[in-house]
């Protein structure tokens, strides 16, 4: 072998995002390809071959490959769900790992590869591209910095009845939102928070963070004395809100404070209350027991004062008011919710 080569490596699949291997071959001259592993023994010739890759040996084991002398570096590109158990097999080998991501797709099994790789001392990377580019590096390195992972809708899969998105139920709604920052902006490290949330809180959080001023008529509030630890909750509830898309049947409002949502829809006024707690598959509809009729009044006044003085005519004479036309920005007036938004009064 070339003196020159000074990392070896096992490659565990040669589908999909393998395609990168091509460029590590291409752009450095100190890296050899030694080992590979595909259950599909034709795919990962013609994957060498590809790469121009002559000299490396095909192995009908993972484990074969990953045990292997002249391997440095395992890289992992296999489906989601064997990532962990290559990973644990290259760590128990004394080998270095590059797993694509996700990581895996439970969470006990990403805390397990967790573990392994703080006992085993060795080198691990994931796939996760802005960690390894270099204007991510630029600046992590040189001035505070804020990372959000978040989503812009979930997915329904079949609950309810229903598939995409444009639901007011958990499948659709609740989605994650992880914050990480450097050190010096004060943040708790590993903090968590039942508090609910919206993407319309990113803007208000990166302002104040950023220590520019925070419109009033922005609907949603800074996070950041949560994040600092300063406080458990910044609202009482949170409102949303769909227009109709596909289907007029898809409008609806909706409030939750984490532990009940409330359901109205546009459309036709039914409405529904549900204890995320008890129920978070929302399959007992707590509107429709005169147990909960406080509580369903409760949370429809909320609603109400949320609503009252929208274009739409949502609310009238202190009523919620169904079927009405959603307007177009350009034929309304769009107002501050300062005054109407109780979240937002001290």
């Amino acid at each position: 072998m070339n003196d020159s080569i000074k990392i070896r490596l096992a490659i565990i699949a040669t589908g999909g995002r393998a395609g990168l291997v091509r460029w590590l071959i291409q752009n450095r001259k100190d890296i050899a390809i030694t080992a590979v592993y595909d259950p599909d023994k034709e795919r990962a010739a013609q994957a060498l071959k590809d790469w121009e890759v002559t000299d490396a040996v095909i192995f009908d084991s993972y484990e074969a490959a990953i045990q292997r002398d002249d391997v440095d570096w395992v890289m992992i590109f296999s489906p989601n769900a064997f990532h962990k158990e290559h990973v644990l097999c290259a760590f128990a080998a004394g080998k270095h790992v590059f797993c694509e991501k996700p990581l895996a797709t439970e969470i006990d099994d990403c805390q397990e590869i967790f573990e392994a790789h703080q006992a085993s001392g060795l080198t691990f990377a994931t796939g996760f591209v802005l960690r390894y580019a270099p204007l991510y590096r630029k600046v992590k390195a040189g001035r505070p910095w804020v990372i959000v992972v978040t989503s812009d809708h979930g997915e329904m899969l079949g609950d309810h009845g229903f598939f995409r998105k444009c639901q007011p139920y958990e499948g659709s709604a609740h989605i994650p939102m992880m914050i990480s920052a450097s050190s010096e902006l004060g943040f708790v490290v590993g903090g968590q928070a039942d508090q609910v949330v919206c993407l319309e809180d990113l803007m208000p959080t990166l302002l104040e963070v950023a220590g520019a001023a925070i419109p009033a008529y922005l609907d949603g509030v800074s996070l950041v004395p949560i994040l600092r630890g300063e406080a458990q909750a910044t609202r009482e509830w949170l409102h949303m809100e769909h227009a109709p898309t596909y289907s007029q049947a898809q409008a609806y409002h909706a409030l939750t404070d984490g532990r009940f949502k409330y359901i109205w829809r546009t459309l036709d006024g039914s409405e529904q209350l549900f204890d995320l707690d008890r129920d978070p598959g929302e399959e007992l509809d707590l509107a429709q027991n005169s147990s909960f009729d406080a509580m369903l009044e409760t949370w429809r006044e909320r609603l109400i004062q949320r609503l009252a003085g929208r274009p739409e005519g949502f609310v009238q004479s202190g009523t919620l008011v169904p079927d009405r036309p959603y307007q177009h920005l350009n034929n309304c007036t769009v107002q501050s919710n300062q005054e109407t938004n109780p979240r937002r009064q001290e």
